[in-house]
C-alpha cells in the first residue's frame, strides 16, 4: 500500500488512467478529496451584492458562505473512485460539510481575470470544469445556480450552472486550503 498526496492509503500504486487515485471509501475524509492539479493564492475579495448579480437576471442570493479573506484555492472532487457522475442532490449532500470553505463568484472572477498568469491553470483547459459552490443564487425563473468556470477555445469563462445538475468525472470543486 502506498500513500496518495492527500494522505489516504492507495491500493493501486500505479494510480488510475484518468489521473485520479484509487482509495477505499472508509479512508476518505467525508467525501471530499483534493486532486492536486492546481493551487493558487487569491487575495481578499468581497462577496458580490445582489445588485451586482442582477445583471445575470438573478433575483435572490440563497446562500453565500464564500470566504472574504485571502485564500489558497485548491481543486477537489466528491466522486468516489469508481463513479463517473452523481446527481445534484447527492452532490450537494456530499459537499455540505465543506460549504464554509467552498469558494464563490468573486474567486471565479479573479481566476478568469488572471488566468494568463498561471500556465498550470491554463493546462487544465479542455480537461475539467470548476464549480464554485460557496454561492448559490436563484434566477428570475426560480432555478438555483452556482458560478462555474468552463472553457471555450483557449480561455476560461465564467458561467452559471444549474445547482441541481450532476457532477461529472471532469468536474472539480474550488475550495480554500487555508
Amino acid at each position: 500500500m502506498t500513500k496518495c498526496p492527500h494522505g489516504a492509503a492507495r491500493s493501486n500504486p500505479r494510480g488510475r488512467e484518468d489521473g485520479m487515485t484509487t482509495i477505499s471509501v472508509d479512508q476518505l475524509d467525508g467525501f471530499f478529496r483534493e486532486t492536486g492539479e492546481f493551487t493558487v493564492t487569491i487575495p481578499a475579495l468581497a462577496q458580490p451584492t445582489l445588485a451586482e448579480l442582477s445583471k445575470f437576471r438573478i433575483r435572490k442570493i440563497e446562500r453565500d458562505t464564500s470566504p472574504i479573506e485571502a485564500v489558497t484555492l485548491k481543486l477537489g472532487t466528491v466522486l468516489l473512485p469508481d463513479e463517473d457522475r452523481i446527481g445534484g442532490g447527492e452532490y450537494e449532500r456530499r459537499i455540505a460539510s465543506k460549504f464554509a470553505i467552498c469558494l464563490g463568484y468573486q474567486h471565479a472572477c479573479w481566476l478568469v481575470e488572471h488566468q494568463g498568469e498561471f500556465p498550470e491553470f491554463m493546462a487544465l483547459l479542455r480537461k475539467v470544469y470548476i464549480d464554485f459552490l460557496g454561492l448559490i443564487v436563484v434566477y428570475a425563473y426560480g432555478d438555483r445556480h452556482v458560478p462555474y468556470l468552463y472553457q471555450d477555445g483557449k480561455r476560461w469563462y465564467l458561467g452559471w450552472g444549474w445547482a441541481d445538475d450532476a457532477l461529472h468525472r471532469a468536474g472539480r470543486v474550488a475550495v480554500s486550503g487555508k
